[in-house]
């Protein structure tokens, strides 16, 4: 119940938006993830080449 009316109230818009990243979340996650460990990464790559 609380699904449809947050999609009623978001319009069509970002229902597919919704629907879209839904339908390919497994694929959208797994990037997420990479970009977050690449991420965290860097920034101790980068503090690390400061601190000498």
């Amino acid at each position: 119940m609380i699904y449809e009316f947050m999609r009623m109230m978001a319009g069509s818009s970002l229902c597919k938006l919704s629907d879209y990243y839904n339908q390919n979340q497994f694929i959208f996650n797994i990037f997420i993830v990479i970009v977050g460990f690449l991420w965290i990464l860097y920034k101790r790559k980068s503090s690390n080449a400061t601190n000498y």
